[in-house]
């Protein structure tokens, strides 16, 4: 195991050190401890790193642990001892992801998500481009699945280094008391047969009764309850400002909200490249809850266009400690 001493100014050792203080600053984010984080990415082994590693070494008592600075040692860590000790999505334990104030470009992760209306994908090209992780719709309402989910998930899973599922949903009375249910064993059908996933189911919420929103978000909650009692996941809800506005907002019980909040937010908001982080509200979602930004989408957008993807191109940003947490789950 390389030894990097404090003081180091080596140009292969302040690369190493940086990766350590990224990981160490994104473990501080994730676990919600602040003493965990070196105070700054800049390549130099100086006393707030060696204070953060001791911080880490500490949390975890990794008491056989004398060098944190090797890339690979980097790796085990964040892929074995730190996967334990995330708290879950549903706890009230601190925040996982940063506030927005501390968010710089090097905090997100570039993805897409692909429906049946981009068709084919070239799935290598995606990857060079930069891009890590895909969701892939699978079904909407509780009668159409996508013929394009077959092959985009085959090839997804061949290439990228995350994917997930999302069922495109449609809460509507006329559908009858098990309105969610249906929707469950239908997406539940493809979910199966397409997985396995690295990525949580994802409820897009875009639709709804439009003077009920109580039974909007039963339904959404009613869905995610189901979905993650076969899957053994936390679900992650897609949505938009205008759509919680038009939708799961209006005279929704507090109880209820609470239970929707709980999940993870895939929140789409479209803003130039170098904007960081969304400028809409979140709530009633807290941004610790954000664990994905979809910035792009629009053919009116420049940006919205990715390399192996036909047209325009749904672009995502997915906050690394959920990235992180993600590929340690998967490994």
């Amino acid at each position: 195991m390389r030894d990097v001493s404090r003081g180091s100014s080596l140009p292969a050792d302040r690369e190493i050190i940086r990766e350590a203080q990224l990981s160490l600053d994104s473990a501080a984010a994730f676990i919600g401890n602040p003493l965990i984080s070196p105070g700054g990415v800049d390549g130099l082994y100086g006393p707030k790193t060696e204070a953060a590693k001791g911080a880490y070494n500490a949390f975890f008592c990794l008491q056989d642990i004398r060098n944190l600075l090797s890339a690979a040692t980097v790796q085990h860590l964040l892929m074995g001892t730190w996967r334990d000790a995330v708290p879950s999505p549903h706890s009230t334990a601190p925040g996982s992801l940063r506030a927005p104030s501390l968010v710089t470009a090097d905090y997100w992760i570039e993805g897409v998500d692909v429906s049946g209306w981009q068709d084919r994908v070239y799935w290598e090209s995606v990857y060079k481009a930069g891009n890590r992780a895909a969701y892939i719709k699978l079904t909407e309402d509780d009668d159409y699945t996508s013929k394009d989910a077959i092959h985009q998930t085959a090839g997804a899973r061949d290439v990228m280094d995350l994917i997930g599922p999302y069922h495109k949903a449609d809460p509507a009375k006329r559908d009858g008391p098990r309105d969610a249910g249906k929707e469950i064993s239908h997406f539940m059908k493809a979910y199966d047969r397409l997985g396995p996933w690295s990525l949580p189911p994802a409820y897009d919420a875009e639709s709804g009764e439009k003077n009920d929103d109580e039974y909007n978000v039963e339904h959404l909650v009613d869905w995610c309850d189901g979905v993650e009692a076969r899957t053994g996941e936390t679900c992650m809800v897609y949505t938009a400002a205008w759509a919680i506005n038009l939708y799961l907002k209006r005279g929704v019980s507090r109880e209820l909200l609470n239970r929707m909040r709980s999940r993870w937010l895939w929140f789409a908001d479209y803003h130039k490249p170098s904007v960081l982080y969304p400028k809409d509200s979140l709530t009633p979602w807290d941004y610790d809850r954000l664990a994905i930004w979809q910035f792009a989408g629009s053919a009116k957008q420049a940006h919205s266009k990715v390399p192996g993807i036909k047209g325009t191109a749904d672009r995502n940003r997915i906050a690394r400690p959920f990235f992180d947490s993600m590929v340690a789950r998967a490994a």
